[in-house]
């Protein structure tokens, strides 16, 4: 599902559950938001920010 809130490229992954639907963010399933190599935590930075698209429907 195309999600564009502060990325134009945002996109999110709608599940069935026993219990409803469940959204994952894409921000969310980048791994290295869950393990920061250490370049990013020696700059003191918890996540690491997805990135910004010059043209996100020329790379749909």
């Amino acid at each position: 599902m195309h999600t564009p809130v502060h990325t134009d490229g945002g996109l999110s992954v709608i599940i069935d559950t026993e219990k409803g639907k469940a959204v994952i963010t894409g921000f969310c399933v980048i791994m290295e938001n869950f393990f920061p190599p250490i370049e990013i935590t020696a700059m003191e930075m918890e996540v690491i920010p997805p990135g910004t698209h010059v043209n996100a429907y020329e790379s749909y």
